[in-house]
């Protein structure tokens, strides 16, 4: 039996158009997007959204799959009071802020995380190594950089000695989350977002990095968006960048996330051994990549904290910043395996996504009966079965980095 045969077919239920439209909007999904993964007709959908035209049984679980929402939801009698979108310092004022269905569904799991995590917590707002830095955009970036580093406890000569980025970005995100931040790693397109903060005085601030960037890209976000946290702000961090004071945020957090990464003293010393006197002049590529690799981190760090400490030329950053972008954010891709030899580590996965702090808390509680075992579940997304692999998962990476 065909879609249209079917529809003709349906009972009536009671579903509020406002409702499947504030569903399929939150979902980042436009009316000839949705029409057209749904196989009916964009009129239908409209029709739908206006109450116009009865929804079947089978058309309701395609509406849940496809907007990644519980068939409940969509009986609501209204939408739901949904957090607004983090905010974007890199668009200009009148431009209107737009995320696709994946940044959207990451947002939506990323905020559903923080509340339980905060309704865990006993005092979800209190991390105490940030109540005693209090921070604006006027604060000196160097500064507050070194303060992040005193705060990680990584040593310069700890952080030179890591195998590789992957290395690097697994400790520092590890000492991020020691500090009271749980650090996401989402699956969104890299064209539409590095990373995002979410930050709310009663809550549990979180940090969403793009699993689609470089590791070293990886390294540099998550020390931006932790400025934004230090801001007491959320945002999203896309593409688009301005001149204007939103724009001079943006700027700020990617001075604080260099100065961490790369003390001046200990930056002036190597460039004093490596290239003698002539420290100050216009560094080629080649040199940025050196000086990067010294320090696991990106070339675009390299070339903002050269400007900052006098080693280049003012607007040296943004003139080579075109030139750093396929090297420093390009993912290299990997083949995948042939189909009888590949077997998804889903325990794995979800411990590289959700992080241990955010897993061990979640599984403890629903261990102590906080949580119910579907609650625990339908967080983590993850089968009960596989909870006791899990936990084991974080709790000895927990171990590794404490």
């Amino acid at each position: 039996m065909d879609r249209g045969r079917e529809m003709a077919k349906t009972i009536e239920l009671p579903l509020k158009g406002r409702v499947l439209k504030w569903a399929r909007m939150t979902a980042g999904l436009s009316l000839p997007v949705a029409a057209q993964e749904l196989g009916i007709k964009t009129e239908y959908l409209i029709d739908i959204e206006s109450e116009n035209h009865p929804v079947s049984k089978t058309l309701l679980h395609d509406l849940a799959r496809l907007y990644k929402r519980p068939i409940t939801a969509l009986f609501l009698p209204e939408p739901p009071i949904e957090e607004r979108i983090p905010t974007d310092y890199r668009l200009l004022p009148n431009q209107k802020q737009q995320i696709g269905p994946e940044t959207a569904n990451v947002l939506r799991e990323v905020r559903r995380l923080q509340e339980a995590l905060s309704d865990l917590s006993e005092n979800p707002s209190f991390i105490p190594a940030f109540q005693t830095l209090s921070v604006d955009v006027k604060n000196s970036p160097a500064e507050i950089g070194s303060k992040i580093r005193k705060m990680t406890g990584v040593s310069l000569s700890e952080q030179k000695s890591w195998p590789s980025p992957d290395f690097a970005l697994r400790t520092w995100r590890a000492r991020i989350q020691n500090l009271g931040i749980p650090v996401f790693v989402g699956d969104f397109p890299r064209e539409e977002a590095r990373g995002f903060s979410l930050w709310h005085p009663e809550l549990i601030p979180m940090i969403v990095v793009s699993r689609n960037e470089a590791p070293v890209a990886q390294i540099f976000t998550l020390f931006h968006e932790l400025g934004h946290i230090l801001l007491r702000s959320d945002a999203m961090c896309l593409k688009k960048e301005d001149e204007s004071l939103l724009g001079t945020i943006e700027a700020w957090c990617n001075r604080v996330s260099a100065a961490n990464l790369v003390p001046e003293s200990d930056l002036k010393n190597h460039l004093l051994l490596k290239y003698g006197q002539n420290i100050v002049r216009e560094w080629d590529l080649d040199d940025l990549y050196n000086i990067a690799s010294t320090y696991r981190v990106s070339r675009h760090a390299i070339a903002i904290r050269l400007e900052q400490i006098g080693c280049a030329s003012k607007g040296y950053y943004n003139r080579v910043k075109g030139f750093l972008d396929p090297d420093d954010y390009a993912k290299p891709k990997v083949q995948p395996k042939e189909k009888e030899e590949f077997k998804r580590n889903i325990p794995q996965e979800r411990l590289a996504e959700v992080g241990y702090t955010a897993i061990t808390t979640i599984l403890d509680a629903c261990r102590n009966s906080a949580l119910s075992t579907i609650e625990a579940a339908d967080l983590l997304r993850i089968r009960p079965s596989k909870f006791s692999k899990l936990l084991s998962l974080a709790s000895a990476q927990s171990q590794r980095y404490k």
